[in-house]
């Protein structure tokens, strides 16, 4: 068997893409990862995978904001390169795993021929042509011809299944990271000197950590404030490659790390006391639901170290929270009540890490993989 996994993205930005050519590797398929070319990289640095996983970058250059004219002329290229290099390399038990929404218009109409599996990483009403100005719809055609369709949250598959009137359910793969390696708490900083200095600078302090973008969406100022209001045992620390939209807010005990490639970004969350985490609806690309029903690679990334979370009431995070006792949700979401949801963790916090690496240990993400291709395909491997 052979799986083309297309994801015209930064792979290093997606971390389910990761963690997916890592599990294929294992299961012992040829992998074939077709992206856009990422400037000055080396993927070995990345990914610790065996011969059988091969990168193709089905552009020269990286697509960065350009008019759409340039992003047509992109696609064009794109999808003529991908369709050229799966003749060449493709076999008679060839699937193509689709990663994205956005992906899918790349590979246009012909996708719809081939064998593939279609993997949702976003919550979307409808697919567009040009997702920013919802302009184009394309076919659902693409999810009912999809040998599967895969969603990362059990709430997201069954609005996916209502809206696209698919017959089965799709499936859930949690984005959790993977190799699923022992983490090993308070790791060494070997991702870059400034990790390191500032990681020996926080020692004995609880850190309380949040990453992943700083947008509207995500707002942190009243953690960030709540953490300063406990005082100098606590730091708040965002790893985040998003500008600080808090002007002033550095002198409250608030840290900052630039954006660090998985798999090295673990190094940081090691360390962490409790993890953050911060979604707000407003309107954007995707449907207004994708974050009520929110499902962050990071709670994995917390959980995988035994980290408790803390958030703010939405159903998802409430119900993870509810079935395994790994974190709190503030309803009021105010300084004082923040301050109060950490308290009770202090007094509480053998159990939630506990809770947490239960919630850790609770997905086979390999087996899920393995599951859902044995599934689709009806072959064994």
């Amino acid at each position: 068997m052979k799986i083309f996994l297309a994801y015209i993205g930064d792979i290093l930005h997606c971390p389910p893409a990761i963690s997916l050519a890592h599990a294929l590797d294992d299961l012992g398929i040829e992998v074939h990862v077709c992206i856009p070319k990422l400037s000055s990289i080396r993927y070995e640095d990345h990914f610790k995978v065996s011969n059988r996983v091969r990168f193709f970058e089905v552009s020269d250059k990286y697509i960065i904001d350009r008019n759409i004219i340039q992003k047509e002329e992109d696609l064009l290229k794109i999808r003529k390169v991908f369709w050229n290099y799966f003749d060449e390399n493709k076999n008679g038990s060839t699937i193509i795993w689709c990663l994205s929404s956005g992906t899918v218009k790349y590979l246009g109409k012909r996708l719809i021929k081939e064998k593939y599996i279609l993997h949702l990483l976003e919550l979307t009403e409808e697919l567009y042509y040009i997702e920013s100005r919802h302009w184009i719809k394309l076919s659902r055609e693409y999810a009912k011809n999809a040998l599967a369709v895969i969603e990362c949250e059990y709430n997201r598959a069954h609005i996916t299944k209502a809206w696209w009137g698919l017959d089965n359910l799709p499936y859930v793969l949690p984005n959790k990271p993977y190799p699923d390696t022992e983490g090993k708490k308070n790791a060494q900083i070997t991702s870059s000197g400034e990790a390191k200095d500032l990681i020996d600078k926080l020692s004995g302090r609880k850190i309380i950590l949040y990453q992943g973008n700083m947008s509207k969406e995500r707002p942190l100022d009243i953690f960030i404030k709540a953490v300063h209001h406990l005082g100098n045992g606590y730091a708040f620390l965002a790893l985040t490659n998003s500008e600080n939209p808090y002007p002033g807010i550095e002198a409250c005990n608030y840290f900052h790390l630039p954006f660090i490639a998985p798999p090295y970004h673990l190094e940081i969350t090691s360390h962490a006391y409790i993890g953050v985490l911060s979604y707000v609806p407003i309107k954007n690309d995707y449907s207004i639901l994708n974050t009520l029903y929110c499902a962050p690679n990071k709670t994995w990334e917390y959980a995988k170290f035994g980290v408790p979370m803390i958030g703010n009431d939405l159903p998802a995070l409430k119900m993870m929270f509810c079935q395994y006792g790994n974190g709190i949700c503030v309803q009021d979401m105010s300084v004082n009540e923040v301050c109060k949801a950490i308290e009770q963790m202090n007094e509480q916090y053998d159990q939630f890490r506990v809770n947490s690496e239960r919630y850790y240990k609770s997905v086979d993400y390999c087996q899920t993989v393995k599951k859902i291709i044995g599934n689709s395909t009806k072959e064994v491997f």
